[in-house]
């Protein structure tokens, strides 16, 4: 009898540690590319749905370069893919945005989340005005000590 009883507080213990579904993942956070070149990205929760700013090529870390291209999406995440639209192309490290930075309406971005990285992929992303060669495409790592 007493047996049965540690199985059944062992098997509760673990039902209540363990990831149920997609939603358990996490997107927010700092993200950095490990390879492909340069980047970063970071995604945070905002008034009615996702913020998400990419950042490519030598600018925040290094020199400026050919490949810089810096935007912000905004959007939805549902399940572990976020699915926005590009709002302002941006330069340098501070995000800054005004009229004069915002883009065409209609162009898109989609983002996959896996439990520790995130994959960009081109969408639209191009046609708002990232040269084709940046460095904003492909996975970047979450960093954890950010």
């Amino acid at each position: 009898m007493k047996l049965k009883i540690i199985f059944v507080l062992l098997a509760v213990a673990l039902a209540q540690i363990t990831p149920s579904d997609a939603e358990s993942i996490s997107p927010a956070g700092h993200y950095s590319k490990k390879s492909g070149g340069a980047g970063e990205m970071r995604v945070e929760k905002s008034e009615g749905g996702w913020r998400v700013f990419v950042n490519a090529g030598g600018v925040p870390r290094g020199p400026s370069t050919a490949a810089d291209c810096g935007l912000i999406a905004v959007g939805a995440i549902e399940g572990n893919s976020f699915q926005g639209e590009i709002k302002y192309m941006v330069e340098g490290p501070d995000f800054k945005t005004s009229p004069d930075n915002a883009v065409e309406a209609g162009n898109k971005m989609t983002i996959t989340f896996a439990p520790q990285s995130a994959t960009l992929t081109k969408g639209d992303v191009v046609a708002a005005g990232c040269p084709d060669h940046t460095g904003l495409f492909g996975r970047d790592t979450k960093d954890r000590n950010r």
